[in-house]
């Protein structure tokens, strides 16, 4: 039997699917199928559950006062930088799965619209996820610990803390949490990073946020075919649940583009997730202090 850590539990793309996908253009459409299976083996490495260890604000300034040296104020703080990154890394990539495989199955069922949603969800969190992990990952690599010296860095800390406790809500429980970032700042560094054409990152975000929102893509997913035009020039349109058209066809085809992209993404983040947190500690340990 399939148990959550194996990848055969993870649903594969339908028959149609891969068919459509190989018929794509577009490379990424095409290494869909390849790209999810990729992915779906981070389940064979993700603790189930995961236990997060980490210092709240008041403990953490409590630890700090009780550490004797610079190079063990340095263990204090960095390895508990360190746990926040690694409880991001395998966060983003929970959520990540659970998005992939729940867009998998809608499109393999033929729910359009609700694959284009969990689609443009998935998207978010791969752009999130890669974004904050470049930026992480540069950090650790230029971070420095000598002998008897304090190394901090606010902003890193803050950043870190951010990526999982951010958010865009403002009242009541949320008003005193760090505000998150805006998503487009985001595309644009990844759109870049990537090498990707111009606009092709932010014009598939933007498709799929607007099948998500109640516009006319989200619309056009019902309507089949005009059966008539009657006499006074009015159509007489088809609409129905079972309807594959051309924006079904389009909204596929943006669809799998977003879960090929996203999938590798995500794959790609938590490798070098891995690589921060190993340079992380080698540099902590090169202290004489970390175990």
């Amino acid at each position: 039997m399939a148990t959550a850590g194996n990848p055969e539990s993870f649903p594969r793309l339908a028959t149609w699917l891969r068919s459509f996908a190989t018929a794509s253009a577009d490379p990424v459409v095409r290494s869909a199928a390849r790209l999810i299976e990729k992915a779906a083996s981070i389940k064979n490495v993700l603790p189930e559950p995961y236990t997060w260890l980490f210092h709240e604000q008041t403990t953490l300034d409590e630890a700090i006062r009780n550490s004797k040296t610079g190079s063990a104020l340095n263990v204090t703080i960095w390895e508990n930088v360190g746990r926040n990154c690694e409880a991001f890394q395998t966060i983003s990539a929970m959520k990540g799965l659970e998005l992939l495989k729940s867009a998998v199955h809608s499109l393999n069922i033929k729910e359009f619209v609700p694959a284009a949603v969990l689609a443009r969800s998935l998207l978010e969190t791969a752009i999130h996820f890669a974004d904050k992990t470049t930026f992480m990952l540069k950090n650790i690599r230029l971070l420095e610990f000598r002998h008897g010296t304090v190394t901090s860095s606010p902003e890193f800390e803050k950043e870190v803390t951010r990526t999982i406790f951010g958010t865009r809500l403002e009242e009541g429980e949320f008003k005193d949490l760090p505000r998150q970032h805006n998503i487009e700042g985001s595309i644009k560094r990844l759109a870049k990073s990537q090498h990707l054409e111009h606009k092709v990152l932010p014009n598939k975000y933007a498709f799929l946020c607007d099948i998500t929102h109640p516009n006319v893509l989200g619309n056009a997913r019902f309507w089949s075919h005009v059966e008539e035009i009657d006499q006074q020039g009015r159509k007489r349109v088809v609409v129905g649940h079972n309807t594959e058209s051309e924006a079904t066809m389009l909204i596929t085809e943006n669809a799998l583009w977003a879960l090929s992209w996203s999938a590798e993404m995500i794959f790609q983040s938590f490798e070098d997730m891995n690589e921060a947190k190993l340079t992380l500690y080698t540099k902590l340990k090169q202290t004489g202090q970390l175990n």
